[in-house]
C-alpha cells in the first residue's frame, strides 16, 4: 500500500496509501476468505486486526493531542461530541419506532435501539454494550453490526472527497468525519485519506 501510495500518477486521483490499505484489506476478506488456505490466512491475520484497534486509541490519547490543540479547540469539540451523540439517538430512534420504515420490514424497538446507539456512539462496540443493557437477541446484534459496518464503511470512504470537493475547513471536516463514521479505527482512516488529498497536488 505503501508503495502504490508513494506513485505520484496515483496519488493525483486520491488514490493514496490510506485508501490502498483499505483496498487491500476488503480484498484479503472478501476475496481469498472464499479459498480453504485464503481462510486460514484470515483467520491467522484477525487476532491482529483485533488488536490494532486498542493500540490505535492508545496513539491517540499519548501521541496525537497537543495541550494547546485542546486551548484551541477544546470547547467546540466538546459541543461536538457530547452533542452530535443524544442528538443522533434520539432522531434515530423516532424514525424507527415511528412506522415510517415498515415497508422496508418491521423494525422491533431493540433493533432499533441497537443500530441508533451504534451509529451515534462508536459502532460495533456500542451495540455489544447495548444488547446486554436492553437484553436484545443475538440475531439483532448481528444485523445492527452488519447495517453500522456497511453504513461506516461509505462514510468512511466518501466524505474525505466531498469535504474537499465542497472545500470544507479541514478542521470542520475533521469534526464531521469524527461525528459521523463510527469506530475509532475507521474514523482515523478516513481523517488520513482527508490529509493525503488534501495534501496531494492538484492537475491544473
Amino acid at each position: 500500500a505503501r508503495v502504490l501510495g508513494s506513485q505520484e500518477t496515483l496519488r493525483r486521483f486520491g488514490l493514496s496509501a490510506s485508501l490502498w490499505s483499505l483496498l487491500i484489506g476488503m480484498a484479503i476478506v472478501n476475496i481469498l476468505a472464499r479459498f480453504e488456505k485464503g481462510r486460514r490466512f484470515v483467520a491467522w491475520l484477525k487476532p491482529a486486526s483485533k488488536l490494532g484497534e486498542f493500540y490505535i486509541k492508545v496513539g491517540l490519547v499519548l501521541l496525537c493531542v497537543e495541550l494547546k490543540t485542546l486551548g484551541t479547540y477544546g470547547a467546540p469539540a466538546f459541543v461536538v461530541g457530547w452533542g452530535v451523540t443524544p442528538i443522533v439517538l434520539a432522531f434515530m430512534w423516532y424514525i424507527g419506532s415511528s412506522g415510517w420504515l415498515d415497508c422496508c420490514g418491521e423494525m422491533t424497538p431493540t433493533l432499533v435501539m441497537l443500530v441508533a446507539s451504534g451509529t451515534s456512539v462508536c459502532g460495533t462496540s456500542a451495540i455489544a454494550a447495548c444488547r446486554g443493557s436492553i437484553k436484545a437477541p443475538p440475531d439483532e446484534a448481528v444485523l445492527a453490526i452488519s447495517l453500522v459496518s456497511i453504513s461506516t464503511l461509505g462514510f468512511m470512504l466518501t466524505l474525505p472527497f466531498f469535504s474537499i470537493a465542497v472545500r470544507l475547513k479541514r478542521v470542520i471536516a475533521g469534526a464531521w468525519i469524527g461525528g459521523a463514521v463510527n469506530n475509532t479505527g475507521n474514523v482515523v482512516a478516513s481523517a488520513a485519506l482527508l490529509q493525503d488529498r488534501a495534501a496531494t497536488p492538484q492537475r491544473t
